[in-house]
């Protein structure tokens, strides 16, 4: 009879796509997915296209696991798993994820005395009592890897579409919190996963890891393995080592890139001192007649009594070569005038102060040109800045804030858009060391080059603020590459 279920004969009111057969709900729900290879698109399929469903068989197998874990977790963790639900500053999806990260180290990793960890001990005494969704989802759930995935684009509410950047294969990730986040398109995220049959499920926090650091992420992923654990993957390397240690690694590799950049960076701290030979009077005289002089409204400090902000106009202006087109700015867009320096001085005393050695053989130039009758060289002083900034708190304001804060908040990001239009139409015949000294419009049309210019652009796109992306759009457009966008 065509109502007699295909696989028991029992009555069936279903229908089965995979054989277009009659199927009972009890053969359905115990079969499914592990004796029958079911479709994604069938509606009872929790693994298929029916995210919400199977958003409900994945939250009663993380209520099974969770209470499991924490029945076995000692008290210290316990505490900690207690905190972090208490926190009231923080949102149900952050709880949910900071406890999983926190379970997943304490169960999956630290073994007891027997080399045994909660994980392992779960999967001997309490997934054989599970159903048969819970059993798949446990047996994929179980196998968790770890990878890099570059954001491509989020295509739904749920669904964001990447790349893996080891295997340069696409992944279709089913997370609402993914996309939520709204982390920037083509930015690379460290993730720990697992594969369903149709798609690709986030498990815990995602880390972004700058495209700069991803070649000694890995380096120093691969030299913690032992010699026996030579033939590991990269994923199993990655989803073998707890979230923390993960985010802790890229923290530190960012921190050691950052350094050693400050280190190489011309980023001192000039200053230096004349004495005056004729009188305040001429000095004033002659810096009030030259345009790249500008009174400061700042509070002088003692023992000087006029300040002059040193702008990069009149002759002045001759430095922004040295620049390059980049640093070069359009007085038509309104976006101000680059800034050399200061001068200061009292009765006896005009003083320097600038920024890089460039800025400060340029002013030395020019204050020889402007004030070389009416002074004498006394001395000067070199300051790192770099200590300054790596030393900087991460809470620490600077003087200048307070003033910016009081900027209202759209004009700030009308002037920071104005800024970011001039320098990507400065940035398209620019020379880019990256793609071997040719400008980005140069390489555009080279084959040669594509893949380095688009890796480029990603950058752009991932990493530069949100004023920045009509800018960046534009650059995109001109330079052919609209499938970026």
């Amino acid at each position: 009879m065509k109502n007699k279920c295909s696989i028991c004969g029992k009555r069936a009111k279903l229908s089965c796509p995979v054989n277009d057969q009659p199927i009972c709900a009890f053969c359905c729900g115990t079969k499914r997915n592990s004796i029958i290879n079911c479709p994604k698109e069938c509606s009872r399929n929790p693994f298929g296209d029916n995210y919400d469903l199977f958003l409900e068989v994945e939250q009663s197998l993380k209520d099974v696991w969770a209470n499991f874990a924490f029945d076995n977790i000692d008290d210290a963790t316990k505490t900690k798993v207690q905190k972090i639900y208490n926190d009231s500053s923080a949102d149900e999806n952050e709880i949910s994820s900071r406890i999983d990260d926190l379970l997943e180290e304490a169960a999956c990793f630290e073994e007891d005395d027997n080399g045994i960890t909660i994980a392992q001990r779960f999967e001997m005494t309490k997934v054989a009592g599970l159903s048969n969704d819970l059993k798949c989802l446990w047996k994929h759930y179980n196998e968790r890897k770890g990878t890099i995935f570059e954001i491509q684009k989020y295509t739904s509410e749920k669904e964001s579409l990447c790349r893996d950047y080891f295997a340069n294969e696409p992944a279709k990730v089913f997370d609402y919190s993914l996309v939520r986040a709204e982390i920037p398109r083509y930015s690379l995220i460290l993730v720990k996963y697992y594969d369903m049959p149709h798609f690709t499920r986030l498990r815990g926090r995602a880390t972004t890891i700058g495209r700069d650091l991803v070649d000694e992420f890995t380096k120093q992923i691969e030299d913690r393995l032992e010699n026996g654990q030579l033939s590991m993957s990269i994923y199993q390397i990655i989803g073998m080592l707890p979230q923390s240690e993960l985010k802790e690694l890229v923290e530190k590799i960012h921190k050691q890139k950052t350094d050693k950049m400050l280190e190489s960076m011309d980023f001192k701290m000039y200053k230096v001192l004349y004495t005056i030979k004729t009188s305040m009077k001429s000095i004033v005289s002659i810096i009030d007649n030259l345009p790249e002089f500008e009174l400061s409204e700042a509070e002088i400090q003692k023992p000087f009594t006029i300040e002059y902000i040193w702008l990069r106009l009149g002759m002045s202006k001759e430095f922004e070569r040295i620049y390059g087109k980049i640093f070069q700015l359009d007085e038509s867009d309104g976006l101000g005038t680059g800034i050399l320096g200061s001068i200061r001085l009292n009765s006896e005393i005009v003083e320097i102060e600038t920024i890089s050695r460039k800025k400060y053989d340029f002013c030395l130039k020019m204050t020889k040109r402007y004030l070389g009758n009416d002074i004498k060289f006394k001395r000067k002083l070199v300051v790192d800045a770099n200590t300054i900034v790596k030393n900087k708190p991460k809470n620490h304001e600077s003087d200048d804030e307070p003033f910016v804060n009081k900027i209202p908040p759209e004009i700030q990001s009308k002037l920071q858009k104005k800024f970011y239009k001039n320098y990507y139409k400065k940035f398209l015949d620019d020379n880019i060391p990256a793609l071997d000294n040719l400008t980005p419009r140069e390489a555009s049309k080279r084959e040669d080059c594509r893949e380095n210019l688009v890796e480029s652009m990603k950058s752009h796109l991932s990493q530069s603020p949100e004023e920045a992306q009509e800018g960046i759009v534009w650059a995109l457009n001109k330079l052919g590459l609209k499938e970026m966008i």
